[in-house]
């Protein structure tokens, strides 16, 4: 296959950040929902940033960077969410880059690394709810510190084949290795799949053909990892953050075979949805311009979904497991997915190609019709999330007006009539309406509840009603 121009290349991620720019910026940063103020709240205490309370004091999951991030944003853009949500898209643009950079490093073909790049954008799932809400950003910056670790470490190796090697870069490549990883598990917890990955990687890229010799280069590679892991592990005991033993039964791990099977199953369609149906496309074409059946399964380099493969189901086990499922859970396992498929479609794209123009005319305007409409439903799908926070913000707005006034200590009750309407205050703010209110009025001491029915008053209580988007208070 005849290599990809630099220049190429680099225009083609030029617009696929240009399309990923322009489906998420009309619709970022609409208002805060759920998460958003509980991580807020966790390190902004009396209005001051405190950036060392989330190593001890948690929202449950030990996650300090995200809370340091949403400390550091809110010292600079007090509560505008607008700026909250640019952050998001401009590390899930970086994110496109590494995932790029990352693939030629496993020696994967430059067009099948565009394609791969190509399909990761344009997934409507994870990286709606990854950039679209702000908390998602546990994913992404998870993600960012995963890719950079993998392919500085990738690079070191490189490095260190070469005649000029020097120990002093080695050892600071090291170092840097494993600071990384540590910023990556500080993210996010299922950054823990990261050495498990590297330790399969150098298993089946290592030459030597004895499968001992085999698994002992592998240890060798990712041993290493344990340093960070054993200081991880020992911070997180140290915090009051959630462990098997005490976690929700939401996040607690299912050992049963329907759960594994099925979260497999879903999360699979949740990654690569788009790349099933552009390989189905391909291969109906493929089938109808060929003549003999027996060419309808093209040849295949192993090597390449032996990798995804790999990819996908380690990153996913942390999460597969859980009973729990979150769109969020397949941000970075979707990436194996986009290896597999990408060599599928470029193999049978080839074989399109090799026979007459009207098929590789009417094969090219049906991708373009496939990714036109994808494109569409991507953009209604980051418009609906955007809704979510518009009706975040005007519901903040009108509580920041009607309470400010009120005694120290109000306890407040908002009573949601509008809970049968899609995306009520009650589903997208209750769960974080006490730290909206205490970022809000740090100095006033409020606490509140959302609830979808009054029930019998509380004397002790100020009660509010939601109806129709306005705010009334209730005599």
């Amino acid at each position: 296959m005849k290599s990809v121009h630099p220049k190429f290349a680099a225009i083609i991620l030029f617009i696929i950040i240009s399309l990923q720019i322009l489906i998420y910026t009309p619709d970022i940063g609409k208002g805060f929902i759920t998460d958003d103020f509980n991580w807020i709240g966790n390190v902004v205490i009396d209005g001051e940033v405190q950036y060392l309370r989330p190593f001890k004091e948690t929202t449950g999951f030990f996650r300090p960077l995200i809370g340091i991030s949403f400390g550091v944003q809110y010292s600079l853009h007090g509560l505008n969410p607008f700026y909250y949500a640019l952050f998001n898209l401009a590390i899930h643009l970086i994110n496109i880059i590494l995932i790029y950079i990352l693939l030629r490093l496993f020696k994967i073909e430059e067009k099948i690394s565009l394609i791969a790049v190509f399909l990761f954008s344009l997934n409507t799932k994870a990286n709606i709810m990854a950039v679209g809400w702000i908390s998602g950003r546990t994913s992404l910056l998870c993600a960012a510190f995963i890719l950079i670790t993998i392919i500085t470490h990738l690079s070191l190796e490189k490095y260190k084949r070469s005649s000029t090697g020097k120990k002093t870069y080695i050892t600071t490549g090291y170092c840097a290795i494993l600071l990384l990883f540590l910023a990556a598990l500080l993210c996010k917890e299922t950054a823990v799949a990261l050495p498990v990955f590297l330790f399969f990687y150098f298993c089946i890229t290592f030459d030597n053909s004895s499968i001992r010799q085999k698994i002992k280069y592998g240890f060798k590679k990712s041993v290493i990892y344990l340093i960070p892991l054993t200081l991880y592990f020992l911070l997180r005991m140290s915090s009051d953050a959630f462990t098997p033993l005490n976690a929700p039964a939401y996040y607690k791990y299912s050992f049963s075979p329907y759960v594994i099977i099925r979260n497999f199953f879903e999360y699979t369609l949740r990654a690569g949805l788009l790349d099933i149906i552009l390989f189905h496309a391909l291969m109906i074409l493929s089938f109808l311009s060929l003549r003999k059946l027996k060419k309808i399964l093209p040849k295949i380099k192993v090597g390449i979904y032996i990798t995804g493969t790999i990819w996908f189901v380690v990153f996913l086990l942390p999460s597969v497991m859980l009973s729990a499922r979150s769109d969020l859970y397949a941000y970075i396992p979707q990436v194996g997915i986009h290896i597999i498929f990408s060599s599928l479609i470029m193999k049978y794209w080839n074989q399109i190609k090799e026979r007459k123009p009207a098929a590789l005319y009417a094969t090219i305007i049906i991708l373009l019709i496939i990714s036109i409409f994808w494109m569409v439903y991507l953009y209604q799908k980051a418009e609906q999330l955007a809704l979510k926070g518009s009706i975040s913000k005007t519901f903040s707005r009108q509580i920041e007006e009607k309470v400010k006034y009120l005694p120290d200590h109000s306890r407040i009750i908002v009573v949601d009539k509008d809970s049968t309407k899609r995306y009520a205050p009650s589903e997208i703010i209750s769960y974080g309406f006490n730290d909206m209110l205490r970022i809000s009025f740090p100095e006033k001491n409020y606490t509140g509840k959302i609830i979808t029915e009054h029930l019998k008053k509380n004397n002790n209580a100020i009660y509010f009603q939601w109806k129709n988007k306005k705010l009334q208070r209730i005599k």
